[in-house]
């Protein structure tokens, strides 16, 4: 019975979701730009967002946090993923900020620390999940990844070891 908006910059990311739906799909697919979005207030019971760590700058992550406060309902919750600056970070001598190794996309590692400051100024409650905690040798030696994931996630030594934070923000700071 839900009702998702799908925002996107790239039309041809909505032309491949617009591809994969069905007809009668209850899905609003939205071009725009995710700093300048708005919507009617408190429309939302959850507003969720992909790597906001692809974001440029504080600002553009600020913009975007203040339309979650804006577009959730009071109960609502905000839930986006970072990538972790952590233990592979280090190891292999990665910078904090910088494009991917592959790609000219950028991207900002976060540490639990610094993502639940910057999201403690528009929500009350946040809670950092670690994600995709990886260990050395896993796929080679055909070890349950998605599994050992999950399991290592609740284990507070391994959450270094974890490439993505998952946030969980609710209660809205109310906006002037």
């Amino acid at each position: 019975g839900a009702h998702v908006v799908a925002l996107d910059f790239s039309r041809e990311s909505l032309t491949k979701l617009a591809g994969r739906l069905s007809d009668d799909a209850p899905i609003g697919l939205v071009q725009a730009d995710c700093t300048r979005f708005w919507t009617r207030r408190g429309s939302f019971d959850l507003v969720a967002s992909t790597l906001m760590s692809n974001l440029p700058t504080p600002k553009h992550r600020e913009c975007v946090m203040r339309l979650g406060v804006w577009a959730l309902k009071p109960a609502g919750r905000f839930v986006f993923g970072v990538h972790h600056h952590g233990f592979w970070n280090w190891i292999r001598r990665e910078r904090k900020s910088g494009h991917y190794p592959e790609a000219a996309i950028y991207r900002y590692c976060f540490t639990p620390d610094e993502i639940v400051r910057e999201t403690k100024s528009h929500f009350i409650d946040v809670k950092v999940i670690p994600m995709q905690i990886t260990f050395p040798l896993t796929a080679r030696l055909g070890l349950p990844v998605v599994w050992m994931s999950r399991v290592a996630s609740h284990v507070r030594l391994f959450k270094i070891f974890a490439q993505l934070l998952l946030i969980v923000a609710s209660q809205p700071v109310e906006l002037p």
